[in-house]
């Protein structure tokens, strides 16, 4: 096995462990930005841990023989003697296949992420938008909207900005811009392709989600999440009374 899966094989230890913790003690509690920067470190930890080389001792030393054939000349220093250990081609070859597979998974899904952040580039230059103090709102028909794309939220056309379900979509989308939940979402995008293999970051990154979802809901009115979810749940019978608009002034482009 080739010191590249070796490295993997730990890192998916590695995050297994952090994994653990974080399910048995962490998870339970509402502290968010504590779960968000505990998820985010345990990432980057499982990723740098496995890297580290840390010499303690030198028993012996592996140099690649200046031959065709496939061999290592073990030194032992201590004894003054050399053993030569052969490798069969085979085993050469399908690290090189299981290498190359991987690494065209990872290209792949960086090339999918990649189409993904043009469209979304693109998409902004043709959408009417609305200019706020503190984010961009550009109107798109898309059935995933709201959300939001760093600094920039992406807003449903038939949801009026200035009404009661409007006002709580708003607050929540833009505690995600205050939070800055789009450079985490990042991160861990860029890692789930990297380390496609590893089921843990996985898991990472959907709890992350869950985690970015109750920290922006707890800083919304809770007035205007309860008309949101009574909105939602019953859109026929439920009516907003009130007419409230934003403190903050807004100007179309």
């Amino acid at each position: 096995m080739s010191a590249f899966f070796i490295y993997l094989l730990k890192v998916i230890v590695c995050s297994a462990l952090f994994a653990c913790c974080y399910w048995c003690v962490m998870r339970k509690g509402c502290f968010h930005q504590w779960n968000r920067f505990f998820i985010v470190t345990s990432v980057v930890l499982s990723i740098t841990i496995p890297a580290l080389v840390i010499p303690v001792s030198t028993p012996h030393h592996l140099i690649p023989a200046a031959t065709e054939s496939i061999a290592y000349s073990v030194i032992y220093p201590d004894r003054g003697a050399n053993v030569t250990i052969v490798v069969e081609a085979s085993s050469i070859r399908y690290d090189r296949w299981a290498l190359m597979v991987y690494a065209t998974v990872v290209l792949l899904l960086l090339l999918k992420k990649l189409i993904f952040f043009i469209r979304i580039i693109r998409s902004k230059k043709r959408l009417e938008r609305i200019q706020t103090s503190e984010a961009v709102l550009y109107l798109t028909s898309d059935d995933t909207a709201p959300f939001t794309f760093f600094r920039s939220i992406f807003w449903k056309k038939h949801v009026p900005v200035d009404s009661g379900e409007g006002r709580c979509m708003y607050r929540h989308e833009l505690a995600h811009v205050r939070l800055g939940h789009s450079w985490d979402k990042t991160l861990m995008q860029l890692v789930c392709c990297l380390f496609w293999m590893n089921p843990f970051f996985l898991l990472f990154r959907r709890e992350l989600e869950l985690v970015h979802e109750f920290a922006a809901d707890s800083e919304s009115n809770a007035e205007e999440l309860s008309s949101l979810i009574l909105c939602t749940l019953y859109p026929k019978y439920y009516r907003d009374f009130t007419n409230r608009f934003f403190q903050s002034p807004i100007k179309r482009r």
